[in-house]
């Protein structure tokens, strides 16, 4: 397989720092409420006579936070309300304290143990993602150590594609199964809101965490998908030049070398019949036709010979 060495116009740095502002941005989401009171997935707010209750859900259950007071009020609310945060856990629902500190019955039960277990996607996908900014981070500071440099193929960004692609993936799903959620607390609300108005809902800041993370790992296969385009046009190019070289190597080969003593009497010769254009070539007596002769004399002198001979002998 050819490698080809990218440091000089090196895109794992950008894809390094997008996934990373990816993964802070998940963390975040995931340290929501009751971890991190001040993360949470949405609010609801209990208003009258002059004091306001709110009640923060997150992806591993709600706070409670204590009654705040507008100026004078003659209103409490109910001392048995439970105030603070609930026990963090996945498959969480609003429970009978959430009820009872926004006067809400109809709040109680919202929610199904299934369907907030879903969000057990969100640390799952910090981690992929967590995992894919290491990677990248370690093929960018190799490509800028001269004792460890690892090799980026078409095939290898290929592969990082797939597996970006598929974390992206993830976190849509991960995405959708909190807009789900959030929506079913806003129906109910709205329901409620129809014989109180009291009760308001408000949305929460990890929602806009998720779809900055989505935005950020899109922009970060844009980048991959340009890596590798530019990586398999440079693989096409190394390839036909190491083609070139093997056809001209084979090419040497089958041709036979001439030795230099052999090159120098050709040369000699050559200058030797550009100074003397009337020399005759050394092997042109070969070539050159045999030389008439004149028969018709031959022919009669011999007849008179044997005919001479032939009296004598008589």
């Amino acid at each position: 397989m050819i490698r080809v060495n990218t440091a000089k116009a090196d895109s794992n740095l950008a894809a390094a720092v997008l996934l990373g502002a990816a993964t802070l941005m998940l963390l975040f989401t995931c340290i929501s409420s009751p971890v991190v009171a001040s993360m949470r997935t949405y609010r609801l707010s209990y208003w009258q006579t002059g004091a306001v209750r709110y009640v923060d859900v997150g992806l591993w259950g709600y706070c409670v936070e204590p009654i705040r007071l507008l100026g004078y009020s003659s209103f409490t609310f109910d001392a048995n309300v439970v105030e603070g945060c609930s026990k963090t856990r996945v498959r969480f629902s609003l429970d009978s304290i959430v009820a009872a500190a926004l006067d809400a019955p109809g709040l109680d039960g919202l929610y199904s143990r299934a369907h907030t277990g879903l969000l057990v996607l969100y640390p799952i996908v910090t981690a992929l993602s967590a995992f894919s900014c290491v990677l990248q981070s370690t093929i960018h500071l190799s490509n800028r150590t001269r004792s460890m440099q690892i090799g980026v193929s078409a095939r290898g960004v290929t592969w990082i594609f797939c597996y970006n692609a598929f974390t992206t993936l993830l976190v849509l799903v991960a995405f959708l199964v909190q807009i789900s959620v959030i929506a079913t607390a806003k129906v109910r609300v709205n329901n409620i809101r129809r014989t109180d108005s009291s009760l308001s809902f408000y949305w929460g800041n990890t929602i806009w965490l998720t779809v900055v993370a989505i935005v950020c790992h899109l922009i970060d296969l844009g980048v991959l998908y340009s890596m590798r385009k530019a990586l398999l046009q440079q693989e096409r190019d190394h390839a036909a030049e190491q083609a070139i070289k093997k056809a001209q190597k084979q090419k040497k080969i089958k041709s036979p070398k001439a030795s230099p003593k052999r090159l120098n009497e050709e040369e000699q010769e050559s200058r030797r019949e550009e100074e003397n254009p009337s020399r005759p070539h050394p092997i042109s007596h070969v070539l050159s036709p045999p030389p008439a002769y004149e028969l018709d004399g031959y022919v009669e002198s011999r007849t008179t010979n044997n005919a001479t001979s032939m009296r004598d002998g008589s």
